[in-house]
């Protein structure tokens, strides 16, 4: 991972020895936000700070996950409303900060200030660690589920625990929907409304029809797979071949049932 830092970049030059911290040390370097690095199989990060006299340090992350599909999953937790500046697949630049994925690697390069160089220089850094990572992925393939031209992009986020999603959109205190390391996840907002989309991918049938169940019992009530909620939106549940997909605050009964159908022709025989 070392070999992936530039030595330097527009006169921003390392600043002492890359720190390194991996599982067991994370909580020692990010404390309040190691939990969610660790829900996506993370393996190490390395951390090296640049400076340049007169000019505001730089500061790069490179986050290392056993699987690509979590490189996607912490990027796509972390993504703003920053603009894509063509890095890879997907990236994120807003105010001096640059983040993006690559095969397992999850980059984030921050300045303290910006300036046109400094936001130049930021860019510049992250292009050149990205062509110095070899492998390559493709997003999760959960993903080919959601039809991204009617969700907004920047809500897409993939991840596997219960304390994710409730981080996003809050469902119960208690984990109803069976999440675990071995779910598959993607929530996402659709285009001009209030309704959410959530997909989750169970590695069993078994699985699937416990979480569909306790969902239903729990948070629909019995027997319904369509309700109008407190907040007079409607949620509803559906499901197909290991996957389960929820419409939640949806404007109404017809417009859930329509979203909820969609999803379940789009997942593969």
């Amino acid at each position: 991972m070392f070999q992936l830092l530039p030595k330097e970049k527009n006169g921003w030059e390392q600043v002492g020895v890359s720190a390194r911290y991996n599982r067991e040390t994370l909580f020692d370097y990010i404390n309040g936000a190691a939990e969610i690095y660790l829900t996506y199989s993370f393996k190490e990060v390395i951390v090296q700070r640049y400076s340049r006299k007169q000019n505001p340090e730089i500061l790069v992350e490179i986050f290392e996950m056993e699987k690509p599909e979590d490189a996607f999953g912490i990027f796509s937790h972390t993504q703003g409303r920053g603009i894509d500046v063509g890095i890879e697949k997907n990236s994120d630049y807003q105010r001096g900060l640059l983040c993006f994925w690559k095969g397992t690697y999850f980059v984030c390069i921050r300045a303290e200030k910006e300036n046109e160089i400094i936001k130049n220089t930021v860019i510049e850094f992250g292009k050149c660690i990205a062509n110095a990572i070899q492998n390559d992925r493709e997003p999760p393939d959960l993903l080919k589920i959601v039809p991204l031209e009617d969700v907004e992009i920047k809500t897409i986020r993939y991840f596997h625990r219960h304390e994710i999603l409730n981080y996003h959109y809050f469902v119960a205190d208690t984990n109803i929907l069976h999440l675990s390391e071995t779910t598959n996840c993607i929530f996402a907002r659709y285009n001009g409304a209030s309704s959410y989309l959530l997909v989750i991918q169970y590695p069993s049938e078994n699985e699937l029809f416990n979480a569909y169940d306790d969902f239903r019992n729990i948070y629909l009530g019995k027997e319904k797979e369509t309700i109008q909620t407190e907040n007079g939106k409607w949620t509803s549940i559906g499901k197909a071949n290991n996957v389960l997909i929820i419409i939640f605050d949806a404007e109404s009964e017809s417009d859930a049932i329509i979203k909820n159908q969609a999803i379940r022709e789009r997942i593969p025989k």
